[in-house]
């Protein structure tokens, strides 16, 4: 007589932890950056109060280049512990309980993480099981805060130039155009992606002046910044 035996799955406690995940990160702007992003995530799940890390950004789009790496980490309770990163990461923290009602308002960094981010750590499908609940019902970025703040960088951008502050000027410059950029692709129904994707995006849409003008923008920016290093 055979005997059978039944397998048991594994079981999943209520801390089960996905593990972390750099792959999606297309683009690094250096190598510290780097290292300490992969120290960070490793060291994540040791947190218990961190939910999950989102990265956002050209980083993790199909573009040439990123001059940073950005993270989302939603967490529970107390803040987590984070070490000071390097200049090009940016991290933004999010107490969990909030970010339904901030997604409800149309927080757009959270609103862009769930239409185009990617979970790099989470723990119990947190963010899988968010972002299945908003993907669909995520709201445009505000089409006068696009408009606002391109004022408020052309502003800068004038003051700038009075004062002979040529770098300062030229980066309120590309603020201003990429928030243009922003509102022309919303007034168009266009959900806006990254700031090295607009130039594709306004070509899309018919604007091929703005998008002419900033994709000149960035590269003189890039071009400044080679010679910088090359000193």
């Amino acid at each position: 007589m055979k005997l059978y035996f039944k397998l048991k799955s594994p079981v999943q406690t209520l801390d089960s932890v996905e593990h972390p995940n750099l792959v999606c990160v297309r683009k690094w702007p250096s190598k510290a950056a780097r290292q300490w992003s992969e120290e960070f995530v490793r060291t994540a799940p040791k947190q218990l109060n961190i939910d999950a890390i989102i990265a956002v950004g050209s980083a993790i789009r199909d573009v040439s280049e990123s001059a940073d790496i950005d993270f989302i980490v939603i967490y529970r309770n107390n803040k987590p512990k984070l070490y000071k990163p390097p200049i090009d990461v940016d991290i933004r923290v999010y107490e969990r309980t909030l970010v339904p009602k901030l997604l409800s308002k149309g927080h757009e960094l959270l609103g862009w993480a769930v239409k185009m981010g990617c979970v790099v750590y989470e723990r119990n499908q947190y963010w899988t099981k968010l972002r299945s609940r908003w993907l669909n019902r995520v709201h445009f970025p505000s089409l006068e805060e696009a408009k606002a703040r391109a004022a408020r960088a052309e502003k800068l951008y004038q003051e700038f130039s009075a004062l002979g502050d040529q770098d300062a000027a030229d980066e309120q410059f590309i603020t201003m155009l990429t928030h243009l950029a922003r509102a022309r692709l919303i007034e168009s129904g266009t959900f806006p992606a990254s700031r090295p994707e607009l130039e594709k995006q306004l070509l899309s849409i018919g604007e091929p002046e703005l998008a002419q003008k900033l994709a000149k923008a960035l590269t003189r920016r890039g071009n400044d910044t080679e010679n910088q290093i090359a000193r």
